[in-house]
């Protein structure tokens, strides 16, 4: 046989036997693999290891229906796993290509640690070792991608699923160089992970970068890991990876953008333009971190640019110090408003030693710049609070806290009143042990406080305050005081008051023992504390129940009021309260059988009665129409019945007077609208008079012996000025054809004080002798103030009703007068114009510096 056909018989027989091998690796080489993998796998400590080998051929490897765990409740099952290669890749570890699809991993979290479902792994050498893990130099096979589509991984955490969709793949750059690329589906968006892996260099270099996610669809998820709710959006982005066998420097932020965080009362928000955003950085042992723009809108608001902390770990501890700035400018719910804000700067360091022991403190350092709090006409000007704490464990591995917070200056000032505070503080120590209840002991107190009014003159001085607060005790005991209350520069006396905590309500109840009024008691408590909302509530009463006042020598008020005497009943019922943001405060007076005598000055008002409904006592505002009325006021010889006056409080500074009324000489007096303020000294108010009676009139302007009929109407404008009345051109009229009779007899002080203004002396005599029994039909009465008198101008037309004894001289003309009546002149009628002058202060006798009080 020629050489030429050996060769060719062998080349055939090789092929034959190639052939022949690869139809039996093909018809035995699924079977033995699928018999195989499942061992490998419990080597590796996968006890139930299914699959389906598709095809495996010299060039590919088609793997399907991977099942790991039980089939009813797998731990992972795998769709699919191709594998393309060559005899000559293999030959030299290499594979061309590796695609995965459908993998669906199933794990369990039981709130401690995860795991797969039904699969029990041995601990890794990773779990062992604490130290960075190191990257290898090489991998065992190359393999030039990996692509890995359609998967999922799915967690169960109390019966709750959650779902995270994936793909990823791995290209070869070079020998030992690769890019890794995973993307996450979080709630169908986007995440982006991508790595670039040198293992001869020993280095990775990893990146994180997301869209702006939804934190929305999160929900469920962030309120069940932190229990609060978030709306927004949040954009991620990190970096870091591995130098050598050493983690190198990583860093990321987490910007929220647009939304709010709501936990409890606590509500964050950020914006567009000032996103929060977290930022941290690590390296070696120490790790920076940053969160910005920090704006809490509720349960107050507050502005932190930056809060940085610094982390450093070091001999099994750890050690943390860092600070911020803040601004809280507005305090919701609460009846002012912040004009400035309060601010200052915090600093903080924190511990841990190897032991397991902490330690840290915190305080503020606040500006030397007053808070400005406004309500309606208040203003106060609060220095910024100080405040410190300082914790550490002791021996037992409790925490121990003990802490200090103070206002150091409080000043307050209204229209009508001011009110300061040296200093408001609070000490006291929190202990939180393990297993037990947090134990709080505090005090809270002030000293030397003081409340001043303006107009009128009040003060309270020697305020102080002290309470305790112990927790978990349900109850604790306080006390308030107030040394010296003085009014107009006459002390009142002092007051006092318990206090009394349950729960988170504080109850006060207290008295004051009024000096200026003996056996006065004014009586007054109430609660303050939280209600199941958590918003602060206050609720206060203060009042006297029917007091009755004897005999009260006024000149207690006012050096002016001396000889007079007060008697009544005295009723009040107060309150101030504070709810849902709101502040009420109102109160009720009443005065009964009122009455003021003064002996010496022949005054006395009896029946006096005052109602008064205050709607809010720090506007100082009434209700309308109170009513203060009065059954007589005698003064000399002036008589006044019935008096009603309706008037509404307005302000501190402001008065006004409705309507008044009394019965004046048998006729109606009515006095319009009148506006009362502070500073004005000046009023002007007009009288009108309706049916007076015109001898009633004369007796009380000082002919106490007139005897007549008659009534006049007209107007009295009345001008009151630093508290004296003068009258300006006031006019009162008889009604026209309803005349009247007339009888004064000379002596008193009405006829005496006709004078030299009424023409000649001797018309002078003839008025006073017609005026002894006179018929007018007509009657004008002019009333006008000259300094301190009272000037009245009488015009009557009219005729004696007899004769007079007088004659006219017939040299002279003048009158003469006669003995005999009889023998006198018959007047057909007369008119007469007197003047007449009366010293005002004696007809009234009311003996007071009215300017001293109007």
């Amino acid at each position: 046989m020629a050489l030429g056909s050996k060769i060719k018989m062998v080349l055939w027989i090789l092929l034959l036997a190639i052939i022949g091998t690869g139809l039996g690796l093909w018809w035995a080489l699924p079977g033995m693999v699928e018999k195989q993998l499942p061992f490998y796998a419990k080597d590796a400590g996968i006890d139930n290891l299914k699959l389906e080998v598709r095809n495996i051929s010299l060039f590919r490897a088609d793997i399907g229906s991977v099942v790991i765990g039980d089939p009813a409740a797998p731990a992972a099952t795998i769709a699919s796993l191709q594998a393309d290669y060559s005899p000559w890749d293999l030959l030299h570890k290499k594979v061309k290509s590796i695609k995965i699809a459908g993998v669906q991993v199933y794990a369990q979290f039981d709130g401690e640690s995860f795991s797969l479902r039904g699969l029990k792994l041995p601990a890794s050498k990773s779990q062992e070792d604490d130290s960075a893990p190191a990257l290898p130099e090489k991998l065992p096979v190359e393999i030039g991608s990996i692509s890995l589509d359609s998967a999922s991984v799915n967690l169960d955490w109390g019966g709750k699923a959650y779902r995270l969709a994936l793909a990823a793949d791995l290209i070869t750059r070079g020998a030992g160089v690769f890019d890794c690329n995973v993307k996450l589906f979080p709630r169908g968006q986007d995440i982006a992970c991508n790595a670039a892996i040198n293992l001869p260099a020993r280095n990775m270099e990893v990146r994180l970068d997301s869209d702006v996610l939804d934190a929305g669809r999160f929900g469920d998820l962030i309120h069940r890991f932190s229990g609060v709710l978030v709306q927004g959006g949040v954009k991620l982005n990190a970096q870091g990876g591995w130098n050598e066998a050493e983690l190198a420097p990583v860093s990321g932020s987490a910007a929220f953008i647009q939304g709010q965080i709501l936990s409890g009362l606590v509500r964050l928000v950020s914006t567009q333009e000032n996103p929060l955003t977290l930022k941290a950085s690590f390296q070696n042992n120490q790790a920076d971190l940053a969160l910005e723009n920090i704006h809490i809108s509720q349960p107050v608001n507050v502005e932190i640019p930056a809060l940085q902390t610094s982390v450093l770990l070091k001999d099994g501890g750890l050690t943390a110090s860092g600070g911020f700035d803040y601004k809280i400018r507005a305090l919701p719910d609460l009846p002012f408003s912040m004009e400035t804000p309060a601010q200052a700067k915090v600093e903080f360091t924190a511990a841990r030693s190897g032991d397991g022991k902490l330690e840290f403190s915190i305080k503020n350092i606040p500006p030397k710049k007053d808070i400005t709090l406004i309500h309606e006409a208040a203003i106060a000007f609060v220095a910024q609070p100080e405040w410190k704490a300082h914790g550490a464990t002791d021996d037992k591995g409790a925490m121990v806290v003990d802490f200090f917070a103070s206002l150091p200056v409080i000043n307050v000032e209204t229209g009508v009143a001011q009110a300061t505070i040296p200093g408001l503080a609070c000490t006291g120590k929190v202990v939180l042990a393990p297993g037990k209840e947090p134990a709080v002991s505090a005090v809270t107190e002030f000293k030397d406080a003081r409340v001043w009014g303006i107009s009128p003159k009040f003060q309270a001085s020697g305020i102080q305050g002290i309470m305790p607060f112990t927790y978990p005790s349900q109850t604790d005991q306080g006390s308030l005081s107030i040394r010296s209350i003085s009014l107009a520069g006459k002390r009142l006396g002092s007051a006092s008051m318990d206090l009394e905590r349950k729960d988170m309500f504080l109850s006060l109840a207290g008295n004051h023992p009024d000096l200026l009024i003996p056996g006065l008691n004014i009586k007054f408590g109430g609660n303050a504390g939280l209600d199941d909302n958590g918003e602060f509530q206050l609720n206060s009463h203060f009042g006297v129940d029917g007091h009755q006042i004897s005999g009260l020598d006024m000149k207690r008020f006012a050096d002016g009021l001396k000889g007079y005497t007060f008697d009544g009943l005295l009723t009040v019922k107060g309150f101030a309260s504070f709810n849902r943001g709101k502040l009420e405060t109102g109160m009720e007076a009443s005065l009964t059988g009122g009455k003021i005598q003064a002996p010496e000055y022949q005054m006395e008002m009896t029946g006096v009665s005052l109602s008064l409904n205050m709607e809010d006592l720090v506007a100082v505002r009434s209700a309308p129409r109170q009513v203060f009325s009065f059954d007589s006021i005698k003064a000399g010889a002036i008589q006044i019945n019935k008096g009603r006056v309706e008037f509404i409080v307005e302000s501190p500074q402001s008065f006004f007077v409705e309507r008044s009324s009394f019965s004046w000489c048998k006729g109606r007096v009515y006095s319009p609208a009148i506006h009362l303020q502070a500073g004005v000294s000046d009023y002007e108010l007009l009288l009108f008079c309706d049916r007076l009676d015109f001898v009633e009139l004369l007796k009380q302007l000082g002919a106490p012996s007139a005897n007549g009929s008659g009534s006049l109407n007209g107007i009295v404008p009345v001008r009151i000025t630093d508290g004296k009345f003068r009258f300006d051109q006031g006019h009162l009229y008889s009604t026209p054809g309803d005349g009247g009779a007339l009888k004064i007899k000379g002596g008193d002080d009405f006829m005496n004080g006709i004078n030299s203004g009424t023409p000649q002396a001797g018309q002078i005599a003839l008025a006073k002798l017609a005026l002894e029994d006179y018929q007018y039909e007509w009657a004008k009465l002019e009333i006008n103030s000259e300094g301190e008198n009272l000037m009245l101008k009488l015009q009557l037309d009219g005729k004696p009703s007899g004769p007079l004894p007088l004659v006219p001289d017939p040299k002279t003309g003048n009158f003469q007068k006669v003995d005999n009546p009889e023998k006198g002149a018959i007047f057909q009628g007369i008119k007469l114009n007197l003047n007449i002058k009366l010293p005002l202060d004696l007809i009234l006798k009311y003996g007071i510096k009215l300017k001293d009080y109007f």
